[in-house]
């Protein structure tokens, strides 16, 4: 694989000290190495080979969707979202930095008509604007929420916001052009960086987009039905399809630095792929390791330039490390 070298076929098993919830790509890794994961309606943010770390309480939620190590302004932080809205914490999860309502995102967003009145509101999952002091935010009605975070005043406000979906957006990536998100019928979004105008959409799979990223000109997106798809953004269109798991695909993750990615799902295989490129212009399977009677929901590459990779499994105290 070019680029990439395919881990070895040892695997480190590191002793975590709660055990990671259900939910969509329920594992992030910091730049220095720390992971984060739910825990019920609790983060937990750990150092696995030491087993040190912190529990950190999520006042009042009743549905922690998500908590992920973005990059606002060059910075790196922790952010959580969930029923009651968007907490801000140090890289670190020691201080809680800034924290927006549910209520108070929502307020700009009108609810579509096609969503249940009866669901609970909350906000889905979240990522940084490259090079900018703006944090995305998925919200169940449908529409990105653009919040700006001022470090001096730390606080979190809204700036503005896109409609592009009809259902919660379960996923979103950016990249200096494009901003890509996914919601809970496939539909798949890309905007220009700039001025948040709609570049192209592709319809729904009829069936939720579980995580999406943005690499060498392409969309990357994984479905729960085992499915990831590679969109061209130059051209607007659906360019490889795969059958990746036989089971709910939970994961998907990038390379730090590579053309590649990984996913992981119901079935406990961890897959990595390599995106098309001049020799090949297919995706290619770079390896496969199953994980036995693991329920798979998380997976990263550590950031450190090796390719070391780890996952979480649901209900499970391990962090699984492929080195």
């Amino acid at each position: 694989m070019s680029g990439v070298i395919r881990p070895t076929d040892e695997t480190v098993e590191h002793v975590l000290a709660g055990a990671p919830s259900y939910r969509f790509n329920n594992l992030s890794m910091s730049s220095n190495g720390m992971v984060a994961y739910v825990d019920k309606t609790h983060i937990r943010v750990e150092n696995a080979p030491k087993r040190t770390g912190r529990l950190i309480p999520v006042a009042a939620a009743k549905l922690v969707q998500q908590v992920k190590f973005v990059t606002i302004d060059c910075k790196e932080y922790l952010v959580v979202t969930s029923d009651v809205g968007v907490h801000l914490f140090d890289s670190a999860g020691a201080t809680l930095l800034s924290y927006l309502s549910t209520d108070k995102i929502h307020e700009k967003i009108e609810n579509h008509p096609e969503n249940d009145p009866e669901r609970m509101e909350y906000c889905c999952t979240a990522e940084g604007l490259h090079g900018t002091s703006m944090l995305l935010v998925g919200t169940s009605r449908g529409a990105l929420a653009m919040l700006h975070y001022d470090a001096r005043k730390k606080t979190l406000s809204v700036e503005h916001v896109a409609c592009g979906h009809r259902r919660p957006v379960c996923a979103v990536a950016t990249s200096v052009s494009y901003i890509a998100s996914g919601d809970e019928s496939g539909q798949v979004t890309v905007l220009a960086a700039d001025f948040f105008a709609e570049h192209c959409r592709f319809p729904s799979m009829g069936a939720p987009c579980c995580s999406v990223e943005i690499r060498a000109g392409m969309i990357i997106a994984a479905f729960v039905t085992g499915v990831v798809r590679v969109y061209s953004i130059t051209h607007s269109h659906l360019q490889i399809e795969v059958d990746a798991h036989c089971r709910a695909l939970n994961s998907m993750a990038m390379h730090p630095s590579a053309n590649a990615f990984a996913t992981c799902g119901e079935d406990g295989f961890v897959n990595v792929w390599e995106l098309p490129s001049k020799q090949c212009d297919d995706l290619r399977l770079v390896s496969s390791d199953h994980f036995k009677d693991r329920f798979l929901v998380g997976v990263s590459f550590f950031k450190d330039n090796s390719n070391k990779l780890a996952a979480t499994a649901y209900d499970s105290a391990f962090l699984l490390t492929r080195v």
